[in-house]
């Protein structure tokens, strides 16, 4: 009877101690992924915060006295619960070829909500930045691809 008992104890140690184990290593893997992700989101803003930074520098670039505006005014919808969020916002400048062609150069930024997460129990909006970018010759009517005459 004592040698069931000695072996059903070690038993019982042995799972208890296998069981702590997996659970350490379960919230070591948890907490790199989290990590990971956490470094990779800052890389991404990182990059968006440099794109718009040389985007708004660069607004106007070339462009002569009592020339339009070197943007559009940002387009934001009223939103649900008086919340406003912009959902496009445009910039321009003029470039000049070695060859001396002006070219009008539009950047376009879009916003627009891509579905719903669940945080915490609350549902959250999920949103996409799209950058376009595109030149025509500066007498052109319109910027093909962007919808909007510049």
């Amino acid at each position: 009877m004592q040698f069931l008992y000695d072996n059903l104890t070690a038993t019982v140690i042995a799972l208890m101690t296998t069981l702590i184990l997996l659970s350490i290593q379960s919230r070591a893997t948890q907490n790199s992924v989290a990590e990971v992700s956490r470094n990779r989101m800052g890389e991404l803003t990182q990059t968006f915060a440099s794109w718009l930074e040389r985007d708004i520098e660069r607004m106007g670039e070339n462009f002569e006295n009592g020339e339009r505006a070197p943007f559009d005014n940002p387009v934001s919808p009223e939103g649900s619960g008086g919340t406003d969020i912009t959902t496009q916002f445009t910039f321009y400048r003029d470039s000049t070829t070695s060859s001396g062609d002006e070219y009008r150069i539009a950047t376009r930024y879009e916003v627009a909500q891509k579905g719903t997460r669940t945080v915490d129990g609350t549902s959250k909006p999920i949103y996409q930045l799209t950058r376009k970018k595109r030149e025509r010759p500066k007498g052109a009517v319109g910027i093909r691809g962007l919808g909007r005459r510049v």
